[in-house]
């Protein structure tokens, strides 16, 4: 049984972020479509978020804005970045706010004991869990875009 994150990175290799985002794809893609796992739904809401957070935080260490994630504020603070950028440079601001609906998306997820009402909850949670990933794959591809603009240069 695979277990997310256990013994993955037992070495010095770093943890590639996007793992959490396939992650979030193999919850989704493991359920019927009669089937209602609340569970998996937000479970993977969060994976797809976190994959995507981490992926964005890297970035901007790699380029040089040290944003500390165990620090309170952390997840603001790369959001912000990306969107301050974002006002001279479309792609970034694009991120920022992916980044911030991803957000608000897990924090639901993660807090909100009721979020949907029963008759609703298990088609449109999924479709949120499908929405996320979605977004989560977008923040990786942007990224990923201006990493290869930058090769360009």
């Amino acid at each position: 049984m695979y277990r997310c994150g256990a013994n993955v990175n037992a070495g010095h290799i770093r943890f590639n972020w996007n793992r959490y985002i396939d992650y979030a794809d193999n919850l989704l893609n493991s359920m019927f479509d009669d089937e209602d796992d609340e569970v998996k739904d937000r479970c993977g809401i969060s994976r797809a978020y976190y994959g995507a957070f981490h992926r964005a935080q890297a970035y901007l260490n790699k380029i040089g804005i040290t944003v500390d994630v165990n620090n309170r504020g952390s997840h603001n603070r790369v959001i912000e970045q990306f969107k301050g950028i974002g006002k001279a440079n479309r792609l970034w601001f694009g991120i920022g706010l992916d980044l911030e609906r991803l957000k608000n998306q897990r924090k639901k997820a993660d807090y909100d004991d009721k979020y949907f009402a029963p008759a609703e909850k298990n088609s449109i949670l999924k479709k949120q869990l499908e929405i996320a990933i979605l977004k989560a794959r977008s923040v990786v591809d942007k990224i990923n875009n201006i990493e290869e603009q930058e090769s360009n240069r």
